[in-house]
């Protein structure tokens, strides 16, 4: 498409399409703080997303999941597991980590839906 369709289509000008509003329910963020030993501390961070119908297709057979962080350079993320699984709680091992995001502290998944 041309750079002026995919405009006026993004501003609901083209007809017969509109923009699909964005569920609000879709991404959840958990953090939980686990003492260590010698005053240390550690913190864990889940990221849940709900693709559901909203999102599976839309840019096949790819998709991207990623969260951002903001802490001192002293901290440092690892542990960047991701799991994916269906909406019964089957896991689907669908998800692959594409970049660790190190110097931007924003790790970044596959999504194979």
């Amino acid at each position: 498409m041309t750079p002026e369709h995919a405009q006026a289509v993004l501003d609901g000008k083209h007809s017969g399409l509109t923009r699909a509003a964005f569920p609000s329910d879709a991404f959840d963020v958990y953090v939980t703080y686990v003492p260590l030993a010698q005053g240390s501390r550690q913190l864990t961070v889940y990221g849940q997303w709900d693709w559901r119908d909203d999102f599976v297709g839309q840019a096949a057979p790819e998709d991207i999941a990623s969260l951002q962080f903001s802490y001192p350079d002293c901290v440092r993320h690892g542990n960047l597991a991701a799991n994916t699984g269906m909406w019964d709680g089957s896991v689907t091992n669908r998800a692959t980590l594409r970049d660790a995001g190190v110097s931007s502290k924003a790790p970044i998944w596959n999504i194979h839906d």
